[in-house]
């Protein structure tokens, strides 16, 4: 469990970079030529403390055009 002080600590520019890169790379491996997602929402999914599964499973939600909110 992450506590208050991990949850208002804000990302390094390279740290944050380096998972939505990462988050991009598991899209390609999985055969999606062009991420789903855009690297802002991205950034916004692993702020709100997403992990690379969630954020893979709602990039792939989105790609079928589900209509749920996230």
């Amino acid at each position: 469990m992450r506590n208050l002080a991990d949850i208002t600590k804000p990302f390094r520019g390279s740290e944050m970079r380096e998972k939505i890169n990462a988050v991009q790379q598991i899209f390609g491996f999985y055969g999606f030529i062009a991420s789903p997602l855009s690297r802002k929402k991205i950034a916004h999914l692993i702020c709100r403390g997403k992990t690379l599964d969630e954020i893979y499973e709602i990039g792939c939600a989105v790609y079928c055009e589900y209509k749920g909110r996230f």
